[in-house]
């Protein structure tokens, strides 16, 4: 009985955690349904759409976008007590661009129902902006073709790193257009996003919406990124992918 004792217990100190974010006890459940939106400044957003740079100078400065895309993880709950957390999804990749394609779509958002949700009363909810170390350390070829991570076409063989945001387009000014293209990649940019506000999930269900401002992207307090000057950001050294880093995390809300 000793020797059975110990060989639990060592097996106990042995085992890895295979997550940090401690889950709330499971009870009466009920279907939710998390949506993430984008828009831009105070107009919805679509990919055919013309936008006013933000600008402190007189001229008249435009964006517009062609691929907006991103991967979130870890999308989670946060329980009322401020610790525990109910798992909702792993991983999801959303295509803002593909979606809200057009001016009849920018209501289009990526969906999704989530079952066996604890009633009970929340503070937030929570998740990654980018892929996760563990899964980041691999390539697409280690994923199945159907998997979000299985694309190629998402993965930066340059730097060893899945593209965790590419924002991509073009900027206008005096009759001058920049193309640029923005990618957030590598574990030192992975960002975790936490929303605060209080709601109670009930037995009837419930909808969750979280908007992401891609204005913001662009913009933090007076400070403005200088597009024309700095066009391609794909360099996980550059200063500027962790101005934009930081900026994605704090433009979305909930």
């Amino acid at each position: 009985m000793r020797r059975l004792f110990i060989l639990f217990f060592v097996l106990s100190v042995l085992m890895p955690c295979t997550s940090c974010r401690k889950e709330a006890p499971i009870g009466p459940s009920t279907t939710v349904v998390v949506s993430f939106k984008a828009v831009y400044g105070d107009k919805p957003f679509s990919a055919e759409g013309l936008y006013a740079y933000p600008s402190t100078g007189s001229s008249t400065e435009i964006i517009q976008f062609d691929d907006v895309s991103l991967f979130l993880t870890d999308i989670s709950l946060v329980t009322a007590n401020g610790e525990d957390e109910v798992s909702l999804d792993d991983l999801e990749y959303w295509d803002i661009t593909a979606l809200q394609d057009n001016s009849s779509h920018t209501e289009k958002a990526l969906e999704k129902a989530y079952y066996s949700v604890p009633l009970g009363d929340y503070t937030g909810i929570s998740f990654g902006v980018g892929v996760g170390h563990e899964a980041n350390s691999q390539k697409p070829s280690d994923f199945a073709a159907g998997s979000p991570l299985g694309a190629a076409e998402r993965y930066s063989s340059e730097f060893g790193s899945y593209v965790f945001d590419k924002t991509k387009g073009q900027y206008s000014a005096n009759g001058t257009t920049t193309p640029f293209e923005i990618n957030i990649l590598k574990d030192e940019h992975y960002k975790k996003v936490v929303l605060q506000k209080d709601f109670t999930i009930t037995s009837s269900g419930g909808s969750l919406n979280v908007i992401l401002d891609l204005k913001k992207v662009f913009q933090r307090n007076d400070s403005i990124m200088d597009l024309p000057a700095h066009p391609i950001v794909t360099n996980p050294g550059s200063p500027y992918m962790d101005w934009v880093s930081e900026n994605l995390q704090h433009s979305f809300s909930f």
